[in-house]
């Protein structure tokens, strides 16, 4: 099992989102729903990367990223920016793309590719967020948990669509302590739920 400093876990389990888990299956649903989006366009990802080593968080490092996939295969190419901390970590624009390392990439919870062997998911119950009525599901590997989190995930209590994600990785590569992922979701400019901003916080 992976550690994780989220508040403890409830003792009600279910295998993986079914039909018959109501709430659980329509946050599914919901994540499928934006991870089809965000694979059908192309889109632009801006990257911050800030030393936390003082009281105040200073940016370091800034760059953005061009996204797009072919077929489950994800894409990325450098943008050069300007105002980039450091611009000499730019590459030039006909670089050629990269692509994501599929025994690196982490596996979520919710999704197509997850599958039913791969999490297990329970409700904890009602919180209010920013205002919003809204519904705590924990999340924790089955198995084997190599690429794999275990956090909790707050939804809106009526539509079932995810605002934040809160996730530790179980086996953070070598050298690495601990990783956490805090994502924030919200309308898009096309009015769709999407992950508007991610954190990542890394110690070692």
């Amino acid at each position: 099992m992976c550690s994780s400093d989220l508040p403890p876990a409830p003792a009600v389990w279910t295998d993986a989102p079914r039909v018959d888990d109501g709430f659980i299956a329509r946050l599914s649903d919901r994540y499928m729903a934006m991870d089809a989006r965000y694979r059908r366009l192309e889109h632009i990802e801006t990257l911050t990367a800030f030393d936390r080593s003082s009281d105040v968080e200073r940016p370091v490092r800034k760059c953005m990223e061009r996204v797009w996939y072919v077929g489950n295969d994800e894409f990325r190419r450098t943008i050069p920016d300007s105002s980039a901390a450091e611009a000499s970590s730019a590459l030039p624009k006909d670089a050629p793309p990269f692509a994501k390392q599929k025994d690196s990439a982490l596996l979520y919870p919710f999704t197509r590719a997850a599958g039913p062997d791969t999490y297990r998911y329970a409700l904890e119950g009602e919180e209010t967020l920013e205002g919003r009525a809204t519904v705590r599901v924990r999340f924790e590997p089955k198995g084997d948990d190599r690429n794999k989190l275990r956090g909790v995930v707050w939804a809106d209590a009526k539509t079932a669509e995810p605002l934040r994600f809160d996730g530790i990785v179980c086996k953070p590569r070598m050298f690495v302590d601990s990783i956490r992922y805090i994502t924030e979701y919200g309308p898009s400019e096309n009015g769709a739920q999407q992950i508007r901003r991610i954190r990542i916080e890394g110690a070692g």
